[in-house]
């Protein structure tokens, strides 16, 4: 993995409490104001359309081949519309796992994982770097979602509307295209 780039690095070794930035050089910046929420179940928002990433079922504790943005047309979420950060063995990157059961995003399995690939959720294996994502930020809370294993490739919307199915999509940067930027809440 490139050294030169900015990452929003998980830090303070297993615990992934605290979100750095590290800049060009590799010297770490601190961001006291941003928390990684590990352990928690947040959303996932996707800053362009202001919808959310949300598996279908809704429950979330199944293997799904669909994930998408969806909109919130009410305050209750249903569990498969929240995700957990979970650490893994590089300190740098995440297992992102549905809060409605043991099954983590990552990119359609046999598929060549390219520009294109869909992004579905099957059950969490820390040693699966398939299902492991790196944090990539233009700010603390605007990052893009890269895999791990080639971080030229980022979550994208299929297109920029609501209900947007979820692929793999070049990053063409350090700080992605626009689409391809999320933030959680």
């Amino acid at each position: 993995m490139p050294t030169s780039r900015k990452l929003l690095a998980l830090t303070a070794a297993l615990s992934f409490s605290t979100l750095s930035v590290l800049s060009s050089s590799g010297t770490a910046v601190a961001e006291p104001d941003w928390t990684v929420p590990t352990g928690q179940a947040v959303t996932i928002d996707h800053v362009l359309t202001d919808t959310h990433i949300t598996s279908h079922p809704y429950e979330g504790n199944t293997i799904a081949d669909l994930i998408e943005l969806f909109e919130d047309y009410d305050p209750h979420h249903l569990a498969g519309e929240k995700w957990i950060f979970r650490a893994t063995r590089d300190s740098e990157a995440v297992l992102i796992q549905n809060s409605g059961g043991d099954f983590c995003l990552q990119p359609e399995p046999g598929a060549d994982v390219s520009a294109g690939t869909w992004i579905v959720q099957r059950p969490c294996s820390v040693g699966k770097k398939t299902q492991w994502w790196l944090l990539n930020g233009a700010s603390p809370r605007d990052f893009t979602l890269r895999l791990y294993e080639d971080d030229g490739l980022a979550i994208t919307p299929a297109n920029n509307e609501r209900y947007s199915r979820l692929r793999l999509g070049q990053t063409d940067g350090p700080e992605g295209h626009l689409n391809q930027h999320f933030r959680v809440r």
